[in-house]
């Protein structure tokens, strides 16, 4: 069995900021039509997770306000910004934003549960040190 891949489809990566979280364009594609996205920590602390929601999911009103997280899209990234949420993954990571401004970390799609799955223990030595 093959998994094809388009053009648009290459490596995902997700980057953290002291501010946002920024997807780069393979992983940013997952979220063409979503009106906003839920984050969720794996209860091991070694995955994040990206879920998109469509404007339908968002007025349906079952899922609450506070769970739900704005979602900027551009045409080669998308941005998630909310800072309470990087301080409270950069605790749990040990992730300093005083020694470098940004951290790579690979992600997955995961088509079985519609979520987009950054493990974070594969960071990337890519750091922007300031």
């Amino acid at each position: 069995m093959f998994k094809w891949k388009s053009k648009e489809q290459g490596t995902q990566f997700v980057s953290i900021y002291e501010t946002n979280i920024t997807l780069n364009k393979p992983a940013s594609t997952h979220f063409n039509h979503a009106y906003s996205v839920m984050l969720g920590v794996g209860n091991d602390g070694k995955k994040l997770g990206i879920k998109p929601l469509s404007k339908q999911e968002y007025q349906r009103g079952d899922i609450g306000e506070e769970m739900l997280y704005k979602i900027s899209l551009r045409s080669s990234y998308a941005r998630i910004s909310n800072k309470s949420f990087v301080t409270h993954l950069a605790e749990k990571l040990g992730l300093d934003f005083e020694t470098h401004t940004m951290y790579k970390f690979n992600a997955e799609w995961d088509d079985a549960e519609k979520v987009l799955v950054v493990d974070l223990h594969s960071l990337e030595e890519e750091r922007h040190d300031r």
